[in-house]
């Protein structure tokens, strides 16, 4: 494990022009460097000087494949290919990049700041045709800043979002209780319960519409997996052993803000889950980091229950994408092609298991009032612990201050591109009503969700979350007859997208 007091030391003055080693960890036997030339694949994390928030990374995204890339191609920033040269194979560093060798004078919208200094922390697993066996590199990768830093001591770096203190203030006085928090918010109404025979995802309170199901209506999996992953379990060293996650203070993003703002730091789900347990529900001043959005089904924890049905919900989602997959691989690589329907059926596979997705957090812990992407409806299920949601018609939106269409245009980047327009500045437990005077406007519909329940939300409905415990809830996005041509629409511009790539690459089937 690297020092912690590394990451926040000052740095030097911005007009350096090399690389700083901070620490670097010796391999005992193998000798062999990158030079130009070189294809290498290395495991590496990128960070803000002094908040150390994560700005990228290759362990927390995309399964934790390693990054490949040829040095001195011009691919990656010089101070990433500085950093890989002064290593041999197997070895890691960390080393602090002056912004001439970064991002410089301009940095990136929102991400870095301009005129500065960064962090790489790198492992260098593979040169050429050479490569750390599978024991090294797991073990290199479970031992590399593992828990650097992720701690309530390090965390309180970190300022406690305005909206935490007003939760709490009222959880002293509301706890657990369905009716004291109806009570208490002026106006709202329960979400009902699930009373009918199949779930179609209507934009109604009902049935078929915004509603609540109890833990009957799961199947069989998902009792499995509550049992399998208690805290204990969670807590257990180097879970999953290759990979580390992305933990976050505020989700979504806003347009307005940048990445010190958000705060985003990388841990493992052990060291996250002790410094979940160890916080004081009461506590008003330490942060509440949460990990939002976490796949897990990519890492194979899941096994076979990667889909975790809930039978009496339509979800049309994977038959759909099969489907249209097989259309776009003939498209491509024609009818006559063998392995075309079996390659189409793996593709829909994965991109229906990322739909799945898993929160983690602390009691405090919020999500932003928001909208998801693209049409979909949402389903949520409590593993452990118990939360409050807090959800609004899509005909609330007027009442809600959605950003306009210029300011989006103004603010976002292609990263935030397709969520900025969907949330709202809104805090329903302390809203503003003197800036948003027609939220008064609003009826805000409560569910208060314990272990094996789920919360049911048509397309477009705005919905935020409270922990009110140390909790684990289960998401998955999906589409049904009632939305499918939103998904529809969205494979259609992707299509789009990846044939004008394929044309201008001169690879696009011309018969």
């Amino acid at each position: 494990m690297f020092p912690r007091d590394l990451l926040w030391r000052p740095p030097r003055s911005i007009n350096e022009t090399e690389i700083e080693l901070l620490y670097k960890r010796n391999s005992k036997e193998n000798k062999s460097f990158a030079k130009n030339g070189s294809r290498v694949r290395i495991h590496y994390t990128g960070r803000l000087v002094h908040s150390g928030c994560v700005f990228d990374g290759s362990r927390s995204k995309n399964g934790g494949v390693p990054f490949e890339f040829t040095v001195g191609d011009g691919s990656v920033v010089p101070g990433m290919d500085d950093a890989v040269r002064a290593i041999s194979l197997g070895e890691a560093c960390r080393a602090r990049v002056p912004p001439s060798r970064g991002y410089g004078q301009n940095g990136v919208h929102r991400l870095i700041p301009c005129n500065t200094a960064i962090i790489f922390d790198v492992i260098l697993l593979g040169i050429d045709n050479q490569e750390v066996s599978a024991e090294e590199a797991q073990l290199a990768t479970v031992n590399f800043l593992q828990d650097d830093g992720f701690s309530i001591e390090v965390i309180q770096r970190f300022k406690a979002p305005p909206e935490l203190q007003a939760f709490v203030q009222l959880y002293k006085k509301l706890k657990d209780q369905k009716t004291a928090w109806l009570s208490a918010l002026k106006g709202s109404r329960e979400v009902p319960n699930y009373q009918g025979k199949r779930w179609v995802g209507l934009s109604n309170v009902g049935s078929e519409g915004l509603c609540v199901l109890d833990s009957t209506f799961l199947d069989c999996s998902w009792s499995r997996l509550r049992e399998t992953w208690t805290w204990d379990f969670l807590q257990a060293p180097g879970w999953p052993k290759e990979n580390l996650v992305l933990a976050k203070l505020k989700a979504p993003i806003r347009p307005d803000e940048n990445l010190n703002d958000i705060a985003i730091v990388e841990t493992t789900i052990s060291s996250f889950v002790k410094y979940m347990l160890k916080i004081d529900p009461f506590d008003e001043e330490v942060p509440r980091f949460y990990v939002n959005g976490w796949q897990p089904s990519e890492f194979k924890v899941f096994g076979n229950d990667q889909s975790l049905k809930i039978p009496i919900v339509e979800d049309l989602t994977l038959s759909h994408m099969t489907d249209f997959e097989i259309e776009v691989n003939a498209l491509l690589f024609g009818r006559d092609d063998k392995k075309a329907v079996s390659r189409a059926c793996a593709n829909a596979q994965a991109n229906s298991d990322k739909l799945n997705k898993v929160f983690i957090g602390p009691a405090g812990a919020t999500t932003r009032l928001h909208q998801d992407n693209h049409g979909a409806h949402a389903r949520l299920t409590m593993l452990k612990g118990s939360k409050l949601y807090i959800a609004f018609h899509p005909q609330d939106a007027p009442n809600l201050y959605p950003p306009s269409a210029s300011y989006i245009a103004e603010n976002q980047t292609p990263r935030t591109a397709s969520s900025t327009s969907h949330y709202s500045p809104i805090d329903p437990l302390n809203p503003n009503l003197d800036k948003y005077p027609n939220y008064k406007h609003a009826t805000p519909y409560l569910a208060l969700l314990t272990e094996g329940e789920s919360l049911l939300l048509p397309k477009n409905w705005w919905h935020c979350a409270y922990s009110l415990s140390p909790s684990i809830t289960v998401m998955r996005n999906f589409w049904s007859s009632s939305n499918i041509d939103d998904l529809i629409q969205l494979q259609k511009r992707e299509l789009e997208m990846k044939l004008r790539a394929l044309k201008a690459a001169g690879l696009l089937r011309t018969s």
